[in-house]
């Protein structure tokens, strides 16, 4: 997989087969599936960060921040959406919740302003931690699994809830 996309949550939820009786009934239930998705969207972005929040990884905000949407509308009966990374967190996110492995120290620039954030000034012991990550890794935060478990659920709730306000609205 990727590593950029490690932060990629696809959501698709085909909509029922109606039987319009006119254009503007059609119209309507487009509108109405647009309105939900984009809610739904939101929702799942709000999610997403609470997940990330929940397991303590914000450092700087980078990756909270970056948390995106987007929706696609494929035809007239599939929308699909979103939920992502933007950059910088979209190379991040890979790291934070899977950990690094071992074999490579963390990059010195980065890793140094970790430090610094953190308290840790000296040249010698922030070689010391970059070398230990090299050697033995460092542990995932593993918040994806739960957030997109979780997304489904809230995204495939919202879409039912519309889809039957719709079918109430046209009885």
């Amino acid at each position: 997989m990727d590593k950029a996309y490690i932060g990629s949550i696809n959501v698709k939820v085909k909509t029922p087969d109606f039987n319009f009786k006119n254009r503007e009934m059609l119209r309507a239930f487009k509108r109405k599936m647009r309105i939900a998705h984009t809610e739904a969207l939101g929702e799942s972005r709000e999610i997403l960060k609470r997940h990330i929040r929940d397991v303590d990884a914000v450092d700087t905000g980078k990756l909270l921040n970056s948390v995106a949407s987007k929706l696609f509308v494929k035809n007239d009966e599939i929308f699909q959406g979103t939920v992502h990374f933007n950059a910088p967190g979209k190379e991040y996110a890979h790291f934070v919740d899977k950990g690094r492995g071992k074999g490579f120290m963390p990059p010195k620039a980065k890793f140094t302003a970790w430090a610094k954030r953190h308290g840790i000034n000296n040249p010698r012991l922030i070689f010391y931690l970059r070398l230990r990550i090299a050697k033995r890794g460092t542990k995932g935060k593993k918040f994806m699994a739960p957030a997109t478990r979780e997304i489904n659920r809230s995204y495939n709730k919202i879409i039912n809830t519309a889809v039957n306000e719709f079918r109430r609205s046209i009885k």
